[in-house]
């Protein structure tokens, strides 16, 4: 068998329950929420959940250093790209990768019933590719890349 028979689905790399930020905010409010969770961009939904756009990194430091007024801070309404590249969860994780990487897109939003349900970013794929190696017996898999990026002097010690 091979993954023809049995695609990678977008629910199966895809971080649910994301976070996200709200288009009203202040743009120092959703760098801090890359900062703390450790992420390259953002969701950007209403209230009531609807997906409006996506805000990464590159669009905030361009707001908030490159065209910051004095004392003036943009809202992520004003930095986010509307109307992004989404997927659905029973989608084939072929067009997300083409998004991801044709398109310089930073992070794609899954949405079921226009609500969204997770996000995939290019670090999902090599985290699910790193799991993938690591359950084929014979294949080296997290461990043994870490092993192969120790240090000599850090593995003697």
């Amino acid at each position: 068998m091979n993954d023809e028979d049995f695609p990678v689905l977008v629910r199966d790399v895809m971080r649910a329950h994301p976070v996200t930020a709200r288009p009203r905010h202040p743009a120092t409010a959703a760098a801090t929420l890359l900062l703390d969770h450790r992420t390259v961009a953002v969701p950007v939904v209403t209230a009531e959940g609807r997906l409006c756009g996506v805000v990464d990194e590159t669009e905030l430091v361009r707001g908030l250093v490159v065209e910051a007024d004095e004392g003036d801070v943009p809202l992520v309404a004003d930095l986010m790209t509307p109307a992004p590249f989404t997927a659905a969860p029973d989608d084939d994780l072929r067009s997300t990768v083409e998004a991801l990487l044709d398109r310089g897109t930073r992070l794609v939003p899954v949405l079921d019933d226009e609500r969204l349900v997770g996000v995939v970013t290019a670090r999902d794929l090599v985290r699910h590719i790193v799991e993938r190696a690591a359950a084929v017996p014979g294949r080296p898999g997290r461990r043994a890349a870490a092993e192969a990026t120790t240090p000599a002097h850090a593995a003697s010690a």
